[in-house]
């Protein structure tokens, strides 16, 4: 007899199922941050919208779909000069995606806990209007 193929599912495990990677197989932990959120969180962007991988990552600039599946595994990292437009699909704070895409790429390291420390303090538009009142009216004497 001759060679018989393994049964593949589509879409379960991708290109490197069958090769010593369980299907369906993601980096978590320390470093994948970004892709634990990505892989959250996208299914339920393309149906609100009515989209297909496709849709999404031709927006993104890329040719084939491919690269969403390796960005939900953690096997691929975002460029970070595709965060702003991620942010404004998914319609979250800048701040927030770039403090997880730099996560993924300081993940361990030594200084990690006072690199990311700094996004602590970083606020959301809404949070930065209240601070620009309370501001104002500290510079006009006013009890705060």
């Amino acid at each position: 007899m001759g060679y018989t193929a393994p049964n593949r599912i589509k879409g379960k495990g991708g290109p490197r199922a069958g090769a010593g990677r369980p299907p369906g197989d993601k980096e978590t932990g320390p470093g994948y941050e970004l892709a634990m959120w990505i892989d959250e969180r996208v299914d339920e962007l393309l149906a609100s919208r009515g989209w297909y991988a496709n849709d999404l990552t031709s927006r993104l600039g890329y040719q084939k779909p491919n690269i969403l599946s390796q960005w939900r595994s953690g096997r691929s990292r975002i460029p970070i000069e595709k965060l702003v437009q991620l942010s404004e699909l998914f319609n979250i704070e800048l701040a927030l995606l770039l403090r997880m895409w730099l996560e993924q790429y300081i993940g361990a390291h030594q200084d990690a806990p006072a690199l990311l420390g700094v996004f602590d303090r970083v606020v959301t538009e809404e949070e930065f209007e209240i601070v620009k009142a309370h501001r104002a009216a500290k510079a006009k004497g006013e009890t705060v």
